[in-house]
């Protein structure tokens, strides 16, 4: 029976050290994706540094489509919002006033509502 309790602990102690490295590896990993994430940027920057004092014009108009790309991210995830909002009308419910679409979609914060919604009848 001792045996099989030492075998039993050299298990435990095994997993546990298994564990370990396996958060080890992990964080490594989450560090390593940032680093790549940042160098990256940094790649970009440089590029961009060197496009604005070769030709100012080429310059400008990287500058004006990253702004229009991160606009249309914005523009993107508002539209998804008011179509969880209209999801959420149609199902007989309307976000309360105040209330972040974003918020009310993820905490499923909908009320009842007594008055129609446009383009519902009730």
């Amino acid at each position: 029976m001792s045996e099989r309790e030492s075998l039993g602990k050299q298990l435990l102690q095994r997993n546990n050290e298994r564990a370990l490295l396996f958060e080890k590896i992990r964080i490594q990993q989450s560090i390593l994706s940032k680093g790549d994430f940042h160098y990256n940027q940094r790649l970009e920057d440089i590029h961009l540094l060197k496009l604005e004092g070769s030709d100012p014009g080429k310059y400008q108009l990287i500058q004006k489509i990253q702004a229009l790309q991160k606009r249309l991210i914005a523009k993107t995830q508002e539209l998804e919002e008011r179509e969880l909002l209209l999801q959420g009308a149609s199902h007989g419910a309307v976000v309360r006033a105040g209330t972040p679409l974003t918020e009310a979609a993820d905490l499923n914060t909908a009320v009842p509502c007594s008055t129609p919604v446009l383009g519902t009848s009730f």
